[in-house]
């Protein structure tokens, strides 16, 4: 039939990390993690991802295959580093355990939790990490930054 087919690669969405998030609880000042919290990872928000794919969807000169683009690399540990600065206190950082544990972990888990710390597993693990961004294919699309992100959001 000729069709193409694009594959939209946008790493984790940054709005798993907002305040409300499961991982950093901003009010607390703490923040439960698996592995050490200096993995890196690439996020984008959900709005950014929505914008990037609208524009990949109706250009007729993007390639088939592979479509990678982030707002943000970053590791839990940076992500504190920001969340601290802007909010002017330190938060405490507690690592849950390695790979392995969160993998066990994984095995009894009800399958929403499952999903949760499969999405966590990848991150951590660089398995889904991104390549050959192409961030700067549609130049007025500006991707926002974790630290943007946070910032908006704590006002």
């Amino acid at each position: 039939m000729g069709l193409g087919h694009i594959h939209i690669l946008q790493g984790g969405f940054i709005d798993f990390m907002r305040p409300g998030s499961p991982l950093v609880d901003y009010d607390k000042g703490t923040a439960a993690f698996w592995g050490t919290g200096d993995e890196a990872f690439e996020v984008t928000t959900i709005e950014d991802t929505a914008r990037m794919t609208a524009r990949v969807a109706l250009d007729r000169d993007v390639k088939s295959g592979k479509f990678a683009f982030a707002g943000d690399r970053i590791s839990l540990n940076r992500s504190l580093d920001i969340a601290e600065n802007l909010c002017g206190r330190p938060f405490s950082r507690q690592s849950l355990g390695s790979e392995a544990d969160l993998c066990a972990a994984m095995d009894s888990s009800d399958p929403q939790t499952r999903l949760f710390y499969a999405y966590q597993l990848y991150m951590m693990n660089g398995q889904t990490a991104l390549d050959k961004l192409q961030n700067d294919r549609y130049p007025d699309i500006e991707l926002t930054r974790f630290e943007d992100f946070v910032q908006a959001l704590l006002g």
